[in-house]
């Protein structure tokens, strides 16, 4: 079965003590401080959250979707007890991202020319 990771967070500047240790996920361009990340079971549903959860943040908060497949079959209700463990965190599983500017702007795909 296939769902949808959404991750939410702030990026952390590499300034930051902590950079080095949030850096090392999808791109390694950027320190992804996480604050929740959750299944979705549908890529619409999932993409329009993101796109909520970052235009409500402060500049730096982004959002990312990426799509696993799970191997086999989850009732809807059962994405909230999926571990967590395992997952690779790789720039190809990546669908869409979001990232809010200091000037506020929403910059869909900042992790690059990523394929739906």
């Amino acid at each position: 079965m296939k769902v949808y990771l959404l991750e939410t967070g702030v990026l952390l500047d590499k300034s930051d003590k902590d950079y080095g240790s949030y850096s090392q996920v999808y791109d390694k361009q950027h320190g992804f401080y996480d604050e929740c990340q959750e299944f979705k079971p549908n890529l619409d549903k999932a993409v329009e959250e993101a796109e909520t959860y970052v235009q409500g943040g402060v500049p730096g908060t982004y959002a990312v979707v990426s799509k696993l497949d799970t191997g086999y079959g989850y009732e809807e209700d059962e994405l909230e007890e999926m571990d967590l463990s395992g997952i690779e965190y790789n720039l190809k599983d990546v669908v869409f991202s979001f990232v809010k500017q200091k000037d506020g702007k929403l910059v869909k795909d900042f992790l690059g020319n990523i394929q739906k």
